[in-house]
């Protein structure tokens, strides 16, 4: 009697154990899958996007250099749900990470740490590169290591990554079609209440494409409404005095012959930055061509003093150390690096990285 009271026992311990590990897992997963709803603050007109009055620079450089598909013009509705997908941190797994966590306003759109931390935070392999003017690189190529064609096809990635956000595609869509306001956003961004990610990567990419920095004092100088101190003079003149093609130009662009390029000083092909980390190759991870070892896609200079620290690996904390090591040196004295980070922060435009357009739709 006794031995079948405890079998009775040890059979009821069983069921509940067996129990409780089936609540806690459908609660873990509940948890994982479950779309959070903070609450969204949108006007009820769109922000505008599509037809901003741009200088006359700026409109140059998108006739020259803009890697916008036909197939996906910028819209107001459509960047406004691209501004609502990057903020929202329902599309990591755990509900921790959004784009915005490694690409910050405050930052110029780009991440203080030296690498990033995922939905389960570990670390990221490189840097965040700065999403501004990733309109004006003309080869539409994205990463580090170039490894996308488009900004549609980079989007996707990081959401899909399973240190970055860990998402499953399809997850993806079934967890956006419960939250509340996405289905009016995908049908005012492309007429039906459908979501796919297609639909996902081109709203994200109009809004990153819209980043465009054209507000700063480089800008007003452009436009002549503002003139440069006599230190910012000569650290243009540094710029370009050490422009050649061993020198800022070669990957920055700049001179007559590169107008546009010069104007958003933004790189158009990779550059070379010596084996500091034998670890990762750059661009030959991609193409397995031996003249692409160590070779890096070049970052905008807009806004470079807000998106410390630099270079793909994060390895460098500020810009007087950057000019300092021999492949961004090019024989400059102190005097000529100093006047050279002056001019470099003309280039700073403090309005975009408060721009309502920019900025987390969602309330606290």
């Amino acid at each position: 009697m006794l031995a079948s009271n405890k079998l009775k026992m040890t059979y009821r311990i069983g069921l509940f154990i067996v129990g409780l590990i089936i609540v806690l897992h459908t609660s873990c997963k509940n948890d994982v899958l479950e779309p959070k709803s903070p609450l969204l603050s949108l006007p009820t007109s769109p922000l505008e996007y599509a037809n901003v009055n741009y200088p006359n620079h700026i409109q140059q450089a998108i006739a020259t250099l803009d890697n916008t598909p036909i197939t996906n013009p910028i819209t107001n509705d459509g960047a406004s749900l691209g501004r609502v997908l990057f903020y929202d941190k329902s599309l990591s797994m755990n509900n921790k990470v959004s784009c915005a966590s490694c690409h910050r306003a405050a930052d110029g759109f780009s991440d203080r740490r030296i690498k990033s931390e995922g939905f389960e935070d570990k670390k990221t392999r490189r840097n965040s590169m700065p999403l501004l003017n990733v309109r004006f690189y003309k080869s539409g190529k994205m990463f580090w290591d170039e490894r996308t064609n488009t900004l549609e096809e980079q989007v996707l990635l990081p959401i899909q990554d399973h240190i970055e956000m860990g998402m499953d595609l399809g997850q993806l869509i079934t967890k956006l079609e419960q939250i509340s306001y996405y289905p009016t956003l995908f049908e005012k961004a492309f007429g039906s209440e459908q979501i796919t990610p297609e639909r996902i990567a081109k709203g994200l990419a109009q809004f990153i494409r819209a980043m465009i920095t054209y507000r700063s004092k480089y800008d007003q100088v452009l436009e002549g409404a503002a003139t440069f101190t006599a230190t910012e003079q000569n650290g243009k003149r540094v710029y370009d005095l050490f422009g050649g093609q061993q020198g800022c130009q070669g990957c920055h662009g700049g001179g007559f012959l590169d107008v546009a390029s010069y104007h958003l000083q933004m790189g158009q092909t990779a550059s070379k930055t010596g084996a500091v980390h034998l670890d990762d190759l750059g661009l030959y991870e991609v193409s397995q061509m031996d003249s692409d070892s160590f070779r890096f896609k070049v970052s905008t200079l807009r806004n470079i003093e807000m998106t410390a620290p630099y270079l793909h690996d994060g390895s460098v904390a500020d810009l007087l150390t950057l000019f300092s090591l021999p492949h961004h040196n090019f024989g400059m004295t102190r005097t000529e690096i100093n006047d050279l980070i002056e001019f470099l922060k003309t280039l700073t435009d403090y309005e975009i990285i408060q721009d309502e357009r920019f900025l987390d739709p969602f309330e606290e």
